[in-house]
């Protein structure tokens, strides 16, 4: 079956460079310290932050996952202050981006 589907050029894509190497991503899980949660003022550091650096971030609870570089990914997850997040960190530079990004959750920035 599969190759009748290659055949009509209906190939499946490669995966995106995110999953390629998701052996060495940096994982890491937190529990959020800021007062009131992921609301405006934190998410937007969160964001900021993340855009500093190459690596693609994600930041996941109860199965709602968001992009750490999109304010509204950020918002739509709905992180309150003692929620525990996992935090993603893939590319050049994860190591870094994780230990930023962590900074962050675990203030208790209001």
């Amino acid at each position: 079956m599969f190759d009748s589907v290659k055949a009509a050029g209906c190939g499946f894509a490669p995966l995106p460079p995110f999953f390629e190497d998701v052996k060495n991503m940096q994982n890491n899980s937190v529990v959020v310290k800021c007062k009131c949660g992921l609301h405006a003022r934190p998410a937007a550091s969160v964001m900021k932050v993340a855009k500093r650096y190459q690596s693609a971030i994600r930041i996941s609870k109860d199965g709602k996952s968001g992009n750490a570089k999109s304010i509204i990914d950020l918002l739509s997850i709905n992180v309150n202050c003692q929620d525990r997040v996992d935090v993603s960190c893939d590319g050049a530079d994860e190591a870094d981006a994780m230990t930023a990004v962590l900074a962050i959750l675990e203030s208790e920035m209001e």
